[in-house]
Parts: structure tokens; C-alpha cells; sequence
């Protein structure tokens, strides 16, 4: 079994079963699965994300999933608020969870939510399709392996770029002009070397953060290309650092430049 936190992940493997066995007869030692409620309720006692059960067949590995983090993330809250405005307010306890949790963990499923709030599945499904039709969830698959993402766009989210902007579009009128004068270079050619893109990129993101799509909506790029190609390997470089460096998948995550480039 793997016990995976942010920064914890490690394999136990039994090399010796008789001094396992002769350990557990003398108390000093307790049977496999026993310690899971103590788990549990350490987490909860932190208001902590519930752990969670990964299966993997290659190698065959059940993995412990222990995520530090808080059940309704402040940072995750307010921007939620900003992106669905009213209607991300007026929601219950368990819906405002649904949408957290997918934020968080880039996706969210009946048992997910189960896990976390304890409720009945039937509930929590009715919880989830209200979310789809108000467009903060969209559903991916069908009935049992149904997973539910947040809505890309919303209708309410005006497009804008600052240190705590929302995401920008492709046509958005409100790019400023600054930064459209310096990703110029990017939009009005098809290729450019990978320095010079990596070149614009530092200075779009000097002293402010910006995501994948607002750096493609600048440079005239694919959001998912440009991450894979040119902003994956700036993070290892440590050009750029990430909004938030616990979570490197989410949806949300963000870029700003460090070093000469960072000017706080």
C-alpha cells in the first residue's frame, strides 16, 4: 500500500512475515486496515480533504491518498465567488463542496462526495445534476462512471487580467494592451523558436500570475501545447513558479516568473 500526502509517498513491503506476526502477538503491532479510522479521524479532526483510495494495475498498488488540504480552501472560495458570482453563493453546504472539490481535484464523483459528506448517493446525485443545469458542472461519462468537472466559461465572468484575474478568452476585448504589445511577436507569426516564445512567456508574467489560457489567448497558441511544450519545462528550469505548487494539475493553476523576472 502507498501513503501519498503532498510530499509523502513511499511503498511497505513485509520482508520479514514471522517477525510481523510475532510483533502484532506482543501488541506491538496492528493488523492491516486497522489503522484506517484513526486516519479518518485525524483529518477530519484538522478539516482536512478526506483520504482516499487509488487502484492501480501496473504494478498492482493500492495507494492512500492524504490530501493536507482544507475541506473549502479560502483562495478556492473567493475565486469560485468571482467566476459564478450569485449563483455559486446561494448554494448549500454540499453543493459549494461538489464545486470545491472538483476545483481542487480537477474532478468529482458520487462516492467522492459520499466519502466526504457522508451522504446518500441518491442525494448527492440530485445535488450534482442541479449543478450541471445551472452550468457550474459539466458531467463527463454516464450513470456509474459519471464525473463531474467545473463548467469551463461562465456568462458572468468578465474577462481581465491582473494578479487575481479570471481566465481570459481568445476574442476578449479586454486584453490589455501592454501585454498584447508584448506578446506581438507570438501572434503574428505561426512558429517561433522555443526561446523566444520561453522569452515572451518571462516577460508576460513578470510580477503578476497568468494561466495557460490566459498566456494562449496572448500568444495566439493552444492552451494545452503551449503547457506541454513550453510551460511544463520552465517550471522544472525554475523560470516560472506555480500559484499553486501542491496541487500542479488543477484547472486553475497559474505561472508567474521568478528570479530577475519576480518583482513580488
Amino acid at each position: 500500500m502507498c501513503l501519498t500526502g503532498f510530499d509523502i509517498f513511499s511503498t511497505s513491503e513485509c520482508r520479514n512475515k514471522s517477525l510481523q506476526l510475532m510483533c502484532q502477538l506482543m501488541g506491538g503491532g496492528d493488523k492491516a486496515g486497522s489503522g484506517m479510522d484513526k486516519i479518518r479521524a485525524g483529518w477530519c479532526a484538522q478539516h482536512w480533504r478526506s483520504p482516499r483510495l487509488e487502484e492501480s494495475l501496473q504494478p498492482d498498488r493500492v495507494k492512500l491518498v492524504l490530501p493536507m488540504v482544507s475541506l473549502i480552501p479560502d483562495e478556492v472560495d473567493q475565486a469560485l465567488r468571482v467566476r459564478f458570482g450569485d449563483r455559486f453563493a446561494k448554494l448549500d453546504k454540499t453543493a459549494v463542496q461538489a464545486v470545491v472539490t472538483a476545483q481542487v481535484e480537477g474532478s468529482v464523483t458520487n462516492s467522492r462526495m459520499q466519502e466526504i459528506t457522508g451522504e446518500h448517493s441518491k442525494d448527492i446525485t440530485g445535488v450534482l445534476q442541479s449543478l450541471v443545469r445551472d452550468g457550474l458542472l459539466t458531467q463527463q461519462n454516464q450513470r456509474r462512471w459519471a464525473s463531474y468537472r467545473v463548467a469551463e466559461d461562465s456568462p458572468q465572468c468578465s474577462p481581465q487580467v491582473s494578479g487575481d484575474s479570471p481566465h481570459l478568452t481568445a476574442n476578449s476585448p479586454h486584453l490589455p494592451p501592454e501585454l498584447l504589445s508584448l506578446a506581438e511577436p507570438a501572434r503574428l507569426k505561426g512558429k517561433l523558436p522555443a526561446a523566444e516564445m520561453q522569452a515572451l512567456v518571462l516577460r508576460l508574467c513578470d510580477g503578476r500570475w497568468l494561466t495557460s489560457k490566459d498566456l494562449a489567448a496572448l500568444l495566439n497558441r493552444d492552451a494545452e501545447n503551449l503547457q506541454g511544450r513550453i510551460l511544463g519545462g520552465m517550471v522544472k528550469k525554475g523560470l516560472l513558479e506555480l500559484r499553486f505548487p501542491d496541487v500542479p494539475n488543477r484547472p486553475d493553476q497559474a505561472y508567474r516568473s521568478v528570479g530577475l523576472f519576480n518583482k513580488g
